[in-house]
């Protein structure tokens, strides 16, 4: 993606990605952003997820 000078865009917390629809493509959290593709991953995810205890502590993080 191109990053342009003077525009600010929401970086995931989950995913660290910056989503194509920008500020629309989710949404904010205290201070921080969740994209919609992990908030859909995190509905479905369940502890036999391989990486459900990564995302849990991501998760708690926001809530610190």
């Amino acid at each position: 993606m191109e990053e342009k000078k003077g525009i600010l865009l929401p970086r995931c917390c989950i995913c660290n990605e910056v989503p194509v629809e920008g500020i629309c493509g989710g949404m904010k959290i205290r201070r921080n952003f969740l994209c919609q593709k992990c908030e859909e991953a995190i509905v479905k995810l369940t502890a036999e997820t391989a990486d459900y205890n990564e995302i849990l502590s991501r998760i708690k993080a926001l809530f610190r």
